[in-house]
């Protein structure tokens, strides 16, 4: 038998799936430096794939997924209790599609503020001569502050954010404030 000029053949039908790329996105940290202790979120946007946060000491090698936190596999993910700088980013994949990852968000953990010890070269002296009162142990900004009796009406002390203070006035005690960056 002959086909007739004009009748084409038609084969079967195939149906092909077409897979969006991994897209990694961006990743950023709500609150980038927090105090020792605390949480931050991590937000991933602009990715395509199912997500899988990891987390690195230095941004660098040693990624492994996360743990701790929660959220570790949705848009946003919730660290745990930070005592060290660490980095995140996502590694997202888009079904059978080789992975990507988004850009690394980094959350720096400063130290808990520390008040130290404050001692003086003199802790008598007389009206009208100075002493230097040195603080040491301390842990974030300094800031003194005096009060006539010791246990109320705090006053700061102009110039005094410095672990040395020379101080003529006798009569004022002092008190130190150290506060951590936030």
């Amino acid at each position: 038998m002959t086909c007739a000029a004009g009748n084409p053949a038609i084969s079967n039908n195939i149906v092909m799936i077409i897979i969006p790329l991994s897209m990694g996105g961006a990743g950023t940290a709500t609150n980038p430096t927090v105090c020792s202790g605390s949480i931050t979120t991590i937000n991933l946007t602009g990715n395509t794939g199912t997500i899988q946060w990891q987390q690195s000491a230095n941004g660098i090698t040693g990624w492994a997924n996360v743990t701790g936190g929660s959220g570790d596999t949705t848009a946003t993910y919730t660290t745990p209790n930070l005592t060290s700088t660490t980095y995140y980013r996502a590694q997202v994949t888009s079904r059978i599609c080789a992975s990507d990852y988004s850009t690394t968000a980094s959350v720096t953990v400063t130290p808990l503020s520390a008040g130290g010890t404050a001692t003086t070269t003199d802790p008598i002296v007389c009206l009208g001569n100075s002493t230097t009162i040195t603080l040491a142990g301390y842990s974030g900004a300094i800031q003194w502050q005096q009060s006539a009796n010791g246990t109320s009406g705090w006053a700061t002390v102009m110039g005094g954010a410095v672990e040395q203070l020379l101080h003529t006035r006798h009569q004022a005690l002092h008190q130190q404030y150290s506060t951590g960056r936030r």
